[in-house]
């Protein structure tokens, strides 16, 4: 340490501070035959007092000792405020991150999927998939493997224009699907159409909750090649990837 130089400092300190050597000293428990020979540089000062008029006159430690930054302490607390706001925040990313990892072990992606072949759902990747969303496990243990989009308003009120079925893949003629189910259905160009399941008498029609839409008979069923390829086991309202 230059002993002439940290003397010239404390000397500042005390003039700006319109203290005698001897009022100085006595605020740090020194007398003021010290302080004099602080300021002259002829004697060594440990780093403890350095620190003790520090705190005790409100100046910067680091100024002090080693003349360098801005002689009152406000510039040193704003670089300790900063670097506390800074591991703050790096704190809260940490445990961000950490919340975001937890609770998306919660969910899965599933495939939206926008037009099926005609293997569809017994060969999966004859189909095309146009986006995923997330759902949770839950309904992945549900059978829950793909998604169909709503498109208009033929399942209004129950579904809307815009909204997802997740549905499990059925092979079938539909007679072992309870009534009332919604179910996914294959037309003969490959879309996938939403619609709900009603049994009458043993046969299957397929209507929509929107009343001014007329139910699709079994004949149609058979003549326009419609296939149920999935069984809806959850409504998804937003798209999430």
């Amino acid at each position: 340490m230059d002993k002439k130089a940290i003397g010239e400092r404390i000397r500042l300190i005390r003039k700006a501070l319109g203290l005698t050597q001897a009022e100085m000293g006595e605020k740090i428990g020194r007398s003021w035959k010290t302080i004099n020979r602080w300021e002259a540089g002829e004697r060594d000062i440990p780093d403890t007092a350095l620190k003790l008029i520090s705190q005790v006159f409100g100046v910067s430690y680091k100024w002090l000792k080693t003349g360098c930054g801005d002689m009152w302490e406000r510039e040193e607390k704003i670089e300790e405020e900063e670097e506390k706001l800074r591991k703050l925040r790096e704190m809260i990313l940490e445990g961000l991150i950490e919340k975001t990892v937890e609770y998306l072990k919660k969910f899965e992606r599933i495939p939206i999927v926008g037009r099926a072949g005609a293997e569809f759902p017994e060969n999966p990747t004859d189909m095309e998939v146009i986006g995923l969303i997330f759902t949770t496990k839950e309904t992945s243990q549900q059978g829950g493997k793909f998604a169909a989009e709503v498109r208009g308003d033929s399942m209004e009120p129950t579904l809307h224009d815009g909204d997802f079925v997740v549905f499990k893949p059925y092979v079938g003629d539909g007679s072992d699907i309870p009534n009332g189910k919604i179910v996914v259905v294959r037309n003969h160009s490959g879309e996938l159409i939403v619609k709900r399941l009603i049994k009458v008498n043993d046969l299957i029609v397929l209507t929509s909750d929107n009343p001014k839409y007329p139910p699709i008979p079994p004949e149609q069923f058979k003549t326009e090649d419609l296939r149920i390829v999935g069984v809806a086991v959850k409504i998804v309202r937003e798209i999430l990837v």
